[in-house]
């Protein structure tokens, strides 16, 4: 698995598309994560670095991103 730091790259860009990014690049390489079960996670990882995301909050984040943006797809992140 390959990870990408995006805010290396564009640091005006949240966190929030290396969830979206993370659920692709597990398909990718064949894994069948449920969507669900990546928010969870990347709630739980971030809440023990100091985040304050839950799932339902990381969720609205996500559609909020895919709105201001013009994200086409989330991967069935947030459905």
């Amino acid at each position: 698995m390959v990870l990408f730091e995006i805010e290396t790259e564009r640091p005006d860009v949240t966190g929030l598309i290396d969830v979206v990014r993370l659920l692709a690049v597990l398909r990718q390489a064949g894994h069948q994560t449920a969507p669900e079960e990546v928010v969870e996670l990347y709630a739980e990882a971030t809440t023990a670095l100091g985040g304050r995301w839950t799932g339902l909050s990381l969720r609205e984040a996500l559609r909020a991103y895919a709105a201001a943006t013009g994200l086409d797809s989330l991967h069935s992140l947030v459905d």
